[in-house]
């Protein structure tokens, strides 16, 4: 997956930036559905994200109505993709482990310590 910042526009005519997430062949995945904001833990990482926020600005902008008609006619994943087996509470799973035997425990020291 590759994800990067574009510049919106709404049906009111607004503009925002979004992530954009992308397919490694191009094709639209997601994107964010609340703008974003500058907000960085050092000035370095600051200047970073303001740097994409101008790359997104130099790309084409996109309509906020545009990408959600395209991914609404993407397909939805098939029924052969393999679901998750079933889940175990916590205490089902202690339980389990509490049951099986710990293998370290067969094991004998190379060099047991001398009283």
């Amino acid at each position: 997956m590759l994800w990067t910042y574009r510049v919106f526009r709404d049906q009111s005519g607004r503009y925002s930036i979004r992530e954009v997430f992308y397919e490694h062949d191009g094709r639209l995945i997601s994107y964010g559905k609340h703008p974003v904001a500058p907000l960085a833990a050092s000035l370095e990482d600051l200047i970073q994200l303001v740097k994409w926020y101008r790359e997104a600005l130099d790309s084409p902008v996109l309509s906020l109505e545009a990408v959600e008609a395209e991914l609404s006619t993407q397909p939805t994943p098939d029924s052969s993709t393999p679901t998750p087996g079933p889940t175990l509470p916590l205490a089902a799973v202690i339980a389990q482990l509490a049951q099986t035997p710990d293998p370290s425990s067969d094991l004998t020291p190379v060099n047991p310590p001398t009283p």
